[in-house]
């Protein structure tokens, strides 16, 4: 009874832990101080091998854009901060795919310190 029992408990486990949650797109964020209270956003991404990840301009009807969105800010490019702001806060919201399938929208949120 015991080996049975541990045989299912290890047919349990095996296909549990083959169960990933893929994640191919890792976003690194940096600000560059370019001046008084003048700085450049860097955001960079790193994708798995044989991923894409799709542009902010596509054509309508294809795949998801890749956005960026930063917070209380309605264009990119020059931006106003409030006095005292030591960080910029935004989503960025993107599609995946590889050449046997594309993952779902996803929207990551990033911190970018001044």
């Amino acid at each position: 009874m015991k080996k049975i029992f541990f045989c299912l408990l290890s047919g349990i486990i095996a296909t549990a832990s083959s169960a990933q949650i893929l994640n191919p797109v890792r976003f690194d964020y940096a600000a560059v101080k370019k001046g008084n209270n003048l700085y450049e956003l860097h955001i960079k991404s790193m994708i798995e091998p044989k991923w894409h990840l799709y542009s902010v301009s596509n054509p309508e009807g294809g795949a998801q854009a890749t956005v960026v969105k930063i917070k209380d800010v309605n264009t990119i490019g020059a931006l106003k901060l409030n006095p005292g702001s030591r960080k910029i806060v935004g989503t960025i919201e993107y599609m995946v795919c590889n050449d046997r399938q594309c993952l779902p929208p996803k929207e990551v949120e990033f911190k970018i310190k001044l």
